[in-house]
């Protein structure tokens, strides 16, 4: 399904992002054996935490915080998201699972935005609740300064 929305606009007017501060990304599918590997690690809605277990599992270097904008049935939303990074592209271990495994699923996936990088020896180094609040000031900094510039 694409979006018959603009993408930008809609992630502006519902979450209030500078649409400048964003990078859309393309994300990979995961092998019937990587979801089979991550299956006991994922949660429905918890995308942090999915991409804090699965990222050594998956051998990715980076988490990526951004903004997807899904569909659910004939509405469309931003969503503030998590996925990881391997190599030079990226994989999303919450939607890939539970997009593979849902038989009557409408919720599609339109479009990932990056807004942050945070790299995974970070994670691999710190405790999540240490990592969780190096994502939190990342993202209040970039946003106050977006708002500097928009005011």
């Amino acid at each position: 399904m694409k979006s018959t929305f603009n993408d930008l606009e809609l992630i502006k007017n519902q979450i209030g992002i500078d649409p400048s501060t964003l990078a859309s990304v393309n994300i990979s599918g995961l092998s019937f054996e990587e979801l089979e590997r991550i299956s006991t690690h994922i949660e429905r809605g918890k995308s942090f935490v999915n991409c804090c277990r699965t990222l050594g599992i998956l051998n990715a270097k980076a988490i990526i915080q951004g903004i997807v904008v899904i569909a659910i049935g004939d509405d469309v939303f931003a969503i503030e998201h998590r996925w990881l990074k391997r190599g030079d592209y990226y994989l999303d271990p919450t939607f890939c699972f539970f997009n593979s495994t849902s038989k009557n699923d409408d919720t599609y996936v339109l479009g990932y935005y990056q807004q942050i990088e945070v790299t995974g020896e970070i994670v691999a180094n710190d405790t999540l609740s240490n990592f969780s609040s190096l994502l939190v000031r990342n993202l209040v900094r970039q946003r106050a300064a977006t708002s500097l510039k928009i005011d």
